[in-house]
């Protein structure tokens, strides 16, 4: 045991890795409104473009989330829980309501309400993550997150399920059971969540870090015991002079290419089965083999990122993710509905694992001190890729494809230009990650450190 805690004195780590699984479930529900967007369209009797502003604006809470960052790292986990219970029971209040229909609202408004919602999952979220972060030692920080977002995916697929085998598809009902669920949840995480991280010049670590910093020479490492503290305490820059680094925009530019085409397939999967020919009830199978494909995916490249560190960094994981990606949104351009279960399956698995991967990139290149900042500021980036791709260019792409006066367009072409784009966009972050990879040679320092004391 205590080669994985760093053994925080205020705090049973379990128990709040504990806490920080039932938060991860919480955050988890987000996943569920890929497959509430058909319903809710056809309850609001909204349009494509409509219903994906809906979408979209709930990625919003990516932009809170930078704020939701800089006050957990300044007020603490339970206190960013204590806020995350509030705008659940706001967003999901507000919502319901106006699917009884009690008030009639824009369908932009409704967006608003669930920016609400989603900001206060992000909060949950950000707890879980960070606080777990800061009580393992690093070594094993793949696993960690691996394994907390592998639970974080999974709940995607099974709330999806909820829905439409307990629910029978009746969103006003489920939407109420969501109120009671998510509004009860952040207590536990307002009792146990809690960390307390080492000085990080102090720690008596194997291994002080995964990546070289480039302002210090390793051969010089063995020469100067100074060196080596200074570089630890670089290894937690503020994150303004974080967003001062090249392989920070190089990152951003990934996770707005990548993660933004990859909320566009799941905001849209709905309507991708549907303009496809297939049934409805696809949509929530299909769901169900992405959230365990994602759960695995979070957790195989979090234990194989820590396992062959020595060989292979952590951006070269997170490029295998992006060209399997681009491989898949070439492939759906081209599928029939019965291979959307293999390529689900494997979108999924890259995917998970480009959602492990960059959160513990962030945490080895820029430390854990201001880690839920310098993860929601990357992340901005996301926000940006899903509203430019899913709601500008998808939407109007589906609406120029609809023939007559619904509002729902049938044919392969719906999509397939989308899916072409947002392949190439894949191969964008792959080619931009390479130089990430030639900028970032991971590097351990045990040797280095067993030297000194020497």
């Amino acid at each position: 045991m205590r080669n994985y805690v760093m053994d925080p004195p205020h705090c049973n780590v379990w128990i709040v890795l504990a806490a920080a699984i039932a938060m991860m479930v919480l955050a988890g529900t987000d996943y569920v409104f890929a497959t509430l967007y058909v319903p809710l369209k056809e309850h609001l009797y909204y349009n494509q473009i409509q219903i994906q502003t809906v979408g979209s604006m709930r990625m919003l809470s990516n932009l809170f989330s930078l704020a939701t960052g800089v006050f957990h790292d300044r007020a603490g986990p339970r206190l960013t829980c204590s806020m995350g219970l509030i705008l659940l029971v706001i967003g999901y209040s507000l919502f319901y309501m106006t699917l009884l229909r009690l008030f009639v609202v824009p369908y932009w408004v409704l967006g608003l309400f669930l920016t609400t919602l989603s900001w206060g999952t992000n909060a949950c979220y950000t707890s879980g993550l960070s606080t777990c972060l800061k009580n393992f030692d690093p070594k094993h920080r793949g696993k960690i997150v691996g394994s907390l977002l592998c639970i974080y995916g999974m709940t995607g697929g099974l709330f999806s399920a909820l829905f439409r085998f307990v629910f029978a598809g009746n969103i006003v009902h489920f939407v109420f059971f969501m109120l009671l669920f998510c509004g009860s949840m952040p207590i536990i995480g307002i009792i146990f969540l809690s960390s307390k991280q080492q000085d990080p010049v102090n720690v008596n670590d194997e291994r002080t870090g995964l990546l070289t910093n480039p302002n210090v020479d390793p051969s010089e490492s063995t020469e100067d015991n100074s060196i080596i503290k200074k570089q630890v305490k670089d290894d937690n820059p503020p994150t303004y002079r974080v967003i001062m680094t090249q392989e920070f925009w190089l990152l951003s530019l990934c996770t707005f290419c990548s993660m933004g085409s990859s909320v566009c397939l799941l905001n849209n999967l709905g309507s991708v089965v549907q303009s496809y020919g297939g049934e409805e009830t696809i949509v929530a199978i299909l769901m169900i083999i992405y959230s365990a494909a994602s759960s695995f995916g979070r957790i195989l490249l979090g234990l194989l990122s820590d396992r062959l560190s020595q060989w292979m960094s952590r951006p070269a994981f997170l490029n295998c993710c992006y060209l399997s990606i681009g491989i898949c949104m070439f492939c759906f351009a081209y599928s029939t509905v019965p291979m959307f279960y293999v390529l689900i399956f494997l979108f999924g698995v890259s995917y998970g694992g480009m959602m492990s991967t960059t959160p513990t990139l962030i945490g080895d290149l820029w430390g854990t001190k201001h880690f839920a900042t310098n993860v929601a500021t990357v992340f901005l980036f996301q926000l940006l890729g899903s509203y430019l791709i899913s709601t500008v260019m998808a939407s109007n792409i589906y609406e120029s494809y609809i023939r007559g006066d619904g509002k729902k367009c049938r044919g392969r072409n719906c999509f397939m230009y989308t899916f072409i784009i947002c392949a190439a966009l894949s191969i964008v972050s792959y080619t931009t990650c390479l130089v990430i990879m030639r900028r970032i040679k991971p590097k351990i320092v045990t040797k280095d450190l067993k030297k000194l004391e020497a």
